[in-house]
């Protein structure tokens, strides 16, 4: 017995507090990362989740929902050691006397026992506290930026004669031509176009313009023109449709 009492004791007081809280560290960390991890990649399926209202598109990040971050605050180890002995004694005994023929005979039955008892134990316990936190500035910033960009940009020409080789034409002194644009997605914030015009001719005249639609009309001369549009918060997503005047 008094060797598992020993055993127990020295596994507990020998055991290196540095190693033990090395372990403890890593393994917070290790779980901080995957929770972490977890976070950002219900991040990115809030962003490609979209949902339809008033029959327009909007993501969940769009509208406002972001991803809950978890951290653990802190920790703590705990070690604990009881013992406990017991003792106990018990005595018997009984004596027989006889006399016969002037012969004394004398019997005497004795017994004494002590016992002990003894008993270890041992237990350690690691325990955390995690709470959760707002998603990070930055991050809610960038996602709500990728929430509200604009991802294209169509134009379709209205009122336009299309030739058998799927060109555009439109005729000398036309009236009105309408180039209508629309910016994905629909709930983009910076949807603002700028429109140019390619025409070395003055074939056009340029009636208005806004981030929905490039109104025109052309003149007496004939030629190629071309009409672009581009979002301004990002020049490198552009459209543009070449006409044929004759």
């Amino acid at each position: 017995m008094s060797n598992a009492i020993s055993t127990i004791t020295n596994t507990l007081t020998n055991s290196p507090l540095p190693l033990l809280i090395e372990k403890l560290g890593l393994s917070i960390a290790e779980a901080q990362a995957a929770l972490d991890a977890n976070s950002v990649a219900t991040a990115a399926k809030m962003a490609a989740t979209k949902v339809d209202i008033g029959g327009q598109e909007y993501n969940l990040i769009g509208l406002g929902f972001t991803p809950t971050f978890y951290a653990f605050t802190e920790a703590s180890i705990e070690a604990k050691m009881e013992f406990s002995m017991s003792e106990s004694e018990s005595f018997s005994g009984s004596l027989s006397l006889g006399i016969q023929a002037k012969v004394v005979a004398v019997s005497v039955s004795a017994s004494y026992a002590r016992k002990f008892d003894m008993s270890a134990e041992g237990s350690s316990s690691i325990a955390t506290r995690m709470v959760s936190l707002p998603a990070p500035e930055n991050l809610k910033q960038i996602l709500n930026e990728i929430a509200v960009r604009v991802d294209s940009l169509e134009l379709v020409a209205v009122n336009v004669d299309v030739n058998t080789a799927g060109d555009l034409e439109l005729s000398v002194n036309s009236t009105e031509t309408i180039i209508t644009a629309e910016v994905k997605p629909s709930y983009a914030k910076n949807k603002t176009l700028a429109w140019t015009i390619e025409s070395g001719n003055n074939s056009i005249t340029k009636i208005s313009s806004d981030d929905t639609k490039f109104v025109f009309k052309t003149t007496a001369t004939a030629g190629t023109l071309k009409i672009k549009a581009t979002v301004v918060s990002r020049p490198e997503i552009s459209k543009e449709v070449t006409f044929t005047v004759s």
